[in-house]
């Protein structure tokens, strides 16, 4: 006689073969849908996040004493189809029950300017390693009426209606 194939894959640790499909229906069945634990990895404060985790958590203990009293194997007679149920909603109750918040690891908002910066000069590097260089225009004279100011790389900011008498750029 050959040995039946197994349809799922076991872990020394796992107690129940895992199966989504059979694990979802287990969670709603106690009372935990998936839009439950789409709002808990989307809280944003721990303390909220461990409360709305216990609440979960209490119902799911609430509805595994109802099914278990249904299910259970000294009820069914040795049912083989409800005691695997029964094995498999406590299976989801034990692991559901190990579940903990933990905070995430957000860095520092400095921390994050400095990573920014850091690719910024990286990028910089690289297309100055790419393109040939060019050295700035320089200011070489310079006379004006009124306000204006110049920096060092020759670019010029005027103030509308002040009239420019000269200015010079002569590349280096």
């Amino acid at each position: 006689m050959r040995p039946l194939k197994k349809e799922y894959t076991e872990r020394p640790t796992m107690s129940a073969p895992l199966d989504p499909v059979k694990i979802q229906a287990a969670m709603s069945d106690l009372g935990v849908s998936p839009v439950d634990m789409e709002k808990l990895r989307r809280m944003t404060s721990v303390e909220e996040a461990t409360s709305w985790l216990d609440e979960l958590k209490a119902r799911v203990r609430k509805n595994f004493k109802q099914l278990a009293f249904e299910l259970h194997p000294d009820r069914t007679g040795g049912d083989e189809e409800k005691t695997a149920q029964f094995k498999l909603y406590g299976t989801v109750k034990d692991e559901f029950e190990k579940l903990q918040v933990q905070a995430r690891q957000v860095p520092h908002p400095q921390i994050i300017l400095q990573q920014i910066q850091q690719q910024m000069l990286e990028r910089l590097r690289q297309q100055q390693a790419q393109a040939p260089i060019q050295a700035p225009p320089r200011v070489v004279t310079w006379s004006s009426v009124g306000s204006t100011v110049a920096n060092r790389t020759g670019s010029v900011s005027v103030q509308f209606g002040v009239p420019l008498r000269v200015a010079t750029l002569k590349p280096t």
